[in-house]
């Protein structure tokens, strides 16, 4: 028998999940990215390919923090749902073998 007895507060755990999706949400908007100037020189014509290669580097991080937030939560659902269920059967089982020993009852809840 365990030490002790671990609870897991399932809605606690949720609300962080869902602060940390929500946090990751914010922070994939891109940032601003300079437009393109009207290249005059050779210099501008790099700037702009800088510019175009930052502008899509963002929207693609972007995109993978976004996901990154709501496959976490998902994961983190499905996770507290399956520990939910095990610790449904668990005090279940519990219950059952308790009354197949004479004398035995709950002695915590």
């Amino acid at each position: 028998m365990a030490a002790k007895n671990i609870k897991l507060n399932a809605d606690e755990t949720l609300g962080q999940v869902n602060k940390i999706a929500a946090t990751m949400a914010e922070a994939a908007a891109p940032g601003p990215v300079p437009p393109p100037s009207v290249p005059a020189s050779p210099i501008d014509v790099a700037l702009n390919a800088v510019v175009a290669a930052v502008a899509e580097k963002a929207t693609e991080s972007s995109r993978a923090i976004a996901s990154r937030g709501t496959e976490h939560l998902g994961e983190s659902t499905r996770a507290i749902a399956a520990m939910r269920a095990q610790e449904e059967e668990n005090a279940a089982r519990i219950t059952e073998i308790q009354s197949q020993v004479p004398g035995a009852g709950i002695t915590e809840t």
